[in-house]
């Protein structure tokens, strides 16, 4: 993995910036934490600078206390954001995640990039092959639960396939 920072806003939450390139946030979901996209951190890192917090309550920013909801977790990426001297940048945001990314892209439409066509949030599926697919198969939530092989947050450490 290339070379990465490690930063904590103000307000106590953790993020870390890894890569060079085009900003990306990177949101990750409920009962996760940042960590969960390190594998595809490590395809990326050569065409983003990629901006992973790990949300109010999760993983390095588990001791900041509420409130836990999409509105709150999305107002906190103003702090990472501003914290990090990100203005604009894309999101992907998994799971819980993509929740939070929406309503950033709601309550602060400048600070999210836009695609070609004026959207600002897309599902967009890729095959292994790096084609593009107008339909996510149901692989895709093995593809990433493969990707991804445990949970940070899970007691025993099983892996996510066993669930």
């Amino acid at each position: 993995m290339s070379a990465q920072s490690e930063h904590r806003t103000p307000d106590g939450l953790f993020y870390r910036v890894v890569g060079d390139g085009e900003p990306l946030l990177l949101l990750h979901g409920l009962m996760a934490s940042g960590d969960m996209f390190d594998p595809l951190v490590t395809l990326l890192a050569s065409r983003f600078r990629m901006v992973i917090p790990d949300l109010r309550g999760h993983g390095r920013s588990g001791d900041v206390p509420g409130p836990y909801d999409v509105p709150a977790l999305a107002a906190d990426l103003d702090g990472v954001l501003n914290h990090a001297g990100v203005a604009r940048c894309a999101v992907l945001g998994y799971s819980h995640g993509g929740a939070v990314a929406q309503q950033l892209a709601l309550t602060r439409p400048s600070m999210v990039e836009k695609d070609d066509a004026g959207l600002h949030l897309r599902l967009q599926c890729i095959d292994a092959a790096g084609a593009r697919r107008s339909q996510c198969p149901p692989t895709i939530p093995q593809a990433i639960f493969a990707a991804v092989p445990r949970w940070p947050h899970h007691p025993a450490g099983e892996a996510q396939a066993g669930w």
